[in-house]
């Protein structure tokens, strides 16, 4: 299970280095300068907020159900707040060989294992402080109610702030906020969704997607592949489901 808030979404902090400074013995003029060795320490992948943003507007309403037994495709609640993408992910995008007794693998089939391996060190170099303070913004994707968690108290008002919806949408939203605020908070349901991460070509993006009631729900990796028609689902592995 990851949902963001009530399940399993820790986030994990990568391991800080500490590089200690020591003191050398003079060198002599007549021996060459030393030349620094190359750094081993990858650099941070940092998320690009207009390409998840613009990714997430044009597959947001691309149907999962072909992939995945979901309640939805959707609904008008979505966690301001990412699926923090972290260890448990990477091990799900293991060969199937693995040699580690402790990782349970997905099936990826029609992803080359290149790509998958690509998108193994992009999460292991994530940087984990900008995963951790990127929050959708309403203005950029729309559509939605942001909520940062099944508690809130939603305005009548935040129907009117929803972007790019229909007259008879805003209704509808308008009636699901005083649906939220009326019933339990057991029966709040959110969607929310990870960093998408960009191949190298630009060809293939992955993202993890799911949908939560509190302390139940599913999510599963999504790999899309760029069409002549558009964005469109090649693979997903389950991660959780109800």
């Amino acid at each position: 299970m990851g949902p963001p808030l009530p399940v399993k979404n820790l986030l994990k902090s990568l391991p800080v280095l500490l590089l200690a400074a020591c003191s050398t013995p003079d060198r002599s003029p007549s021996q060459p300068p030393e030349v620094p060795a190359a750094s081993t320490v990858p650099p941070l992948n940092t998320p690009n907020s207009d390409s998840c943003h613009a990714f997430l507007r044009q597959t947001i309403r691309i149907s999962f159900r072909d992939h995945y037994d979901v309640r939805s495709d959707g609904g008008y609640f979505f966690y301001a707040r990412t699926y923090s993408l972290d260890a448990d992910i990477v091990a799900k995008l293991a060969p199937p060989d693995s040699a580690d007794p402790a990782i349970r693998p997905a099936v990826f089939l029609n992803t080359p294992p290149a790509v998958l391996r690509e998108f193994r060190q992009q999460i292991l170099t994530l940087d984990t402080a900008a995963q951790r303070r990127f929050a959708w913004q309403p203005k950029l994707l729309g559509q939605f109610v942001f909520v940062r968690s099944t508690a809130d108290t939603l305005s009548p008002a935040r129907a009117r702030q929803v972007q790019f919806i229909t007259p008879a949408q805003r209704q509808e939203i308008s009636a699901a906020i005083a649906e939220w605020n009326r019933g339990p908070q057991q029966d709040r349901f959110v969607s929310y969704a990870s960093l998408p991460l960009f191949s190298a070509s630009g060809r293939y993006v992955l993202i993890v997607r799911g949908q939560a009631q509190q302390s139940i729900g599913w999510d599963s990796i999504f790999i899309y592949e760029r069409t002549a028609q558009g964005w469109k689902i090649i693979d997903s592995g389950q991660i959780s489901t109800i």
